[in-house]
């Protein structure tokens, strides 16, 4: 029986954000999928990086599918709302 690979939410397609999404695609060893308000943005970062989920929302990602972990990856002020959804 294979184990199920880790779901891994990345909240923010930015510069780091992206950074982290291509790093966990890279190892092949978790399900990535990410969180990128920006329209422009999130066609950019999903078309580079297909297999990977993208969604407009935290609230849309959260209510999708459950996830092992989240990397926070948006301004600061952000991180504490963010991570108590």
């Amino acid at each position: 029986m294979t184990a199920r690979k880790p779901r891994v939410l990345v909240i923010g397609a930015g510069s780091i954000g992206h950074r982290h999404l291509r790093c966990f695609l890279a190892t092949g060893r978790a399900e990535v999928a990410f969180v990128e308000p920006a329209a422009r943005q999130r066609e950019e970062v999903a078309r580079c990086n297909p297999a990977a989920s993208a969604f407009e929302s935290l609230e849309q990602a959260v209510a999708s599918q459950s996830f092992d972990a989240a990397v926070i990856a948006t301004p600061a002020p952000l991180h504490v709302p963010q991570a108590m959804l």
